[in-house]
């Protein structure tokens, strides 16, 4: 039997605990991965992620679904594991309060945290633009684990209130763009001193493939390309012709010129802008999308957490403890399970002489050799 989305708009399509699926599922694995990439629970020892897992509870939807209404009770926080999600509010400078779509939310992004820390109705609605898969995290829950007062909150506006960024007007879809243009668009993106690094894991055609995902957009002298607190963190820019600045708390803090670039935060986390960012002269920008760029990004990291996920299972002591958490045989454990396991793994590189860990250090953490030699010390 098919039901139309129009009928089954308000319907989660299934619904899981955590807490239900016990201490050894990978559903618990997977709700631990999940958090260990959202930058609010940063501040928490790695060892509080498994407590605070398994109170989650998963849920799909299905593209169209609504997940949240504006004015409902903000009784919940909802983090997003897999799929997009389109969040709407009345625009006040429209008439009748027409709802706009004012941001886009993608994995590792989250919602509700203002309602549920302040008790307010939810100021807008959130619906499924795809496949949803998300995690929610309950207020009484959250009070109960005292995360209101161990967490750090970023300040961030009302959805509804902040300004319709220039980011908005950027061209629809990428033009063709010049090899000249493509080699500046690369070499800018590799001397970013945050994506830089990333980057250099990827082949050249993939990142050739961010750079030509990238909007052209022109702005005028005075006009704000992105402000301070501003949770609309769709692309990443660079700048091609023109001069920039960048101030924090009404304090001009650098100039951004040529082959700059700014907002690299915003593909990687959900984070509000940090900074005020508006054009001194006229200028010419390239505005890289977010889900583009994750959207390339995933293949290189699937593979590298296959190959995590194979080690980790070579690992005997560690194959034993999943098997009994699981009531099963090392052989019969799904390889999703080991990808879960493998998606909280932290790669740490050390050099020739450097200490790994101490005796009598208080090191709570699993190591497993990837490459090179240890030598162990009485």
């Amino acid at each position: 039997v098919r039901v139309s989305a129009a009928m089954d708009a308000n319907k989660r399509r299934r619904v899981r605990s955590c807490c239900e699926a016990g201490v050894g599922s990978s559903l618990l694995l997977q709700g631990i991965a999940v958090i260990s990439k959202v930058p609010l629970f940063a501040s928490l020892p790695p060892a509080e992620l498994p407590r605070i897992a398994s109170v989650l509870r998963n849920l799909v939807y299905e593209p169209g679904q609504v997940v949240i209404r504006q004015g409902e009770p903000g009784h919940r926080l909802l983090i997003i594991q897999e799929g997009r999600a389109r969040v709407t509010a009345p625009c006040r400078q429209v008439a009748d309060n027409a709802a706009e779509a004012v941001e886009e939310l993608g994995p590792g992004d989250f919602y509700g945290l203002s309602s549920v820390l302040r008790g307010t109705p939810l100021n807008a609605t959130v619906e499924a633009v795809e496949a949803l898969t998300l995690w929610e995290l309950e207020h009484h829950d959250f009070e109960k684990l005292g995360l209101r007062h161990r967490l750090h909150f970023q300040k961030r506006s009302a959805v509804h209130e902040v300004e319709a960024a220039p980011e908005l007007r950027a061209a629809e879809a990428p033009s063709e763009k010049p090899e000249a243009l493509l080699g500046f668009l690369v070499a800018s993106l590799f001397e970013n001193v945050t994506l830089g690094p990333l980057l250099e894991h990827l082949k050249d055609q993939e990142v050739r493939a961010i750079a030509a995902s990238a909007r052209s957009l022109r702005v005028k002298e005075g006009e704000v390309i992105v402000r301070q607190g501003d949770p609309n963190m769709q692309h990443f820019y660079i700048v091609e012709e023109g001069q920039l600045q960048a101030s924090t708390d009404g304090e001009v803090i650098k100039s951004i010129g040529r082959g700059a670039s700014f907002g690299e935060l915003a593909l990687l986390f959900w984070q509000p802008r940090a900074s005020t960012v508006s054009a001194v002269t006229p200028a010419t920008l390239w505005a890289v999308p977010r889900g583009e760029f994750r959207k390339i990004m995933q293949g290189p990291l699937r593979g590298r957490l296959d190959e995590y996920a194979a080690l980790l299972r070579k690992v005997a002591g560690l194959s034993r403890a999943a098997a009994e958490n699981a009531g099963t045989s090392v052989d019969a454990i799904e390889w999703t399970t080991w990808r879960q396991l493998a998606d909280v793994v932290e790669e740490m590189t050390f050099f020739r002489g450097e200490f790994v860990v101490e005796a009598d250090e208080d090191d709570r953490r699993l190591y497993v050799l990837y490459e090179g030699q240890l030598a162990v010390q009485d």
